[in-house]
């Protein structure tokens, strides 16, 4: 398992691959993360499986449950047909916050980590199968791992 870092400003945090997968920080301003993770073989573009990790700071202090609960309502409002279920996951030491967003295309898993009160910054962590297919096990197992090892490292030093 390798362990991969990113940073920008203001911020720094560490994650691991899951056994089978890659992670990327190449193209992922193009995809809205941070970082993303691709089964191994699987190059990024193709329709495949896909997790993504972005960091953000928080908008209402420590409550990112009301941050996802903001994200659904606008998604709902652009998509009306989505429909919302529940998802559990953990991370040690913080707060998951996490659904699946039931889509035409295809289920996406949304998890909103909150690494801790003193961390001024949440993770949102998504999953997003090939289209007109289901998360494998395998996949859900993935994404749970990569949410497990989130690390917050603190501000870059330059």
């Amino acid at each position: 398992m390798h362990s991969l870092l990113a940073y920008g400003k203001g911020w720094m945090f560490g994650a691991h691959e899951p056994d089978g997968w890659t992670g990327y920080t190449e193209h992922s301003d193009e995809i809205g993360s941070n970082v993303y993770f691709l089964p191994i073989g699987q190059k990024f573009g193709q329709d495949g499986v896909i997790i993504r990790v972005s960091i953000l700071p928080k908008d209402f202090g420590d409550d990112v449950g009301r941050d996802l609960t903001t994200d659904m309502a606008r998604y709902k409002t652009a998509t009306p047909d989505i429909k919302f279920s529940d998802f559990s996951a953990e991370y040690p030491g913080g707060t998951v916050y996490a659904k699946i967003y039931g889509l035409k295309r295809a289920d996406e898993y949304v998890s909103y980590v909150n690494p801790g009160h003193t961390i001024d910054y949440y993770f949102i962590v998504s999953l997003d199968p090939p289209p007109k297919q289901r998360a494998s096990d395998s996949d859900i197992a993935a994404y749970r791992a990569v949410i497990k090892t989130l690390t917050f490292l603190g501000q870059p030093k330059h």
